[in-house]
């Protein structure tokens, strides 16, 4: 999704409308549309930090999803080494904070 801010069937149609250039947030994304019934992921990827993530310096990445007429999700993680550049989002890798079934 972050490659472009446009929207595009690789993202569902979401866009990315704030990005985040300075390394301090927040990004947001949104949908025109009611987006497709399904399971999404959310994962966070470490990009352009001044530092990598490690132990003396940990990135703390929050995320919030809000859907109309729902409690706001959170998914939080520290991430205390470089994660995965891979632009790819899954439960099996790193960079991977939750679901949410929408």
């Amino acid at each position: 999704m972050y490659s472009s801010k446009e929207s595009s069937i690789q993202s569902n149609y979401g866009q990315l409308d704030a990005d985040d250039t300075n390394g301090v947030g927040p990004e947001n994304i949104f949908w025109n549309s009611t987006p497709d019934h399904g399971v999404y992921f959310v994962c966070f990827q470490q990009y352009r930090f001044s530092l990598d993530a490690s132990p003396m310096n940990p990135i703390v990445a929050t995320v919030e999803v809000k859907q109309m007429q729902q409690v706001i999700r959170t998914f939080n993680k520290t991430f205390t080494s470089p994660g995965s550049t891979e632009n790819k989002c899954n439960n099996m890798l790193d960079t991977y904070l939750g679901s949410i079934t929408y």
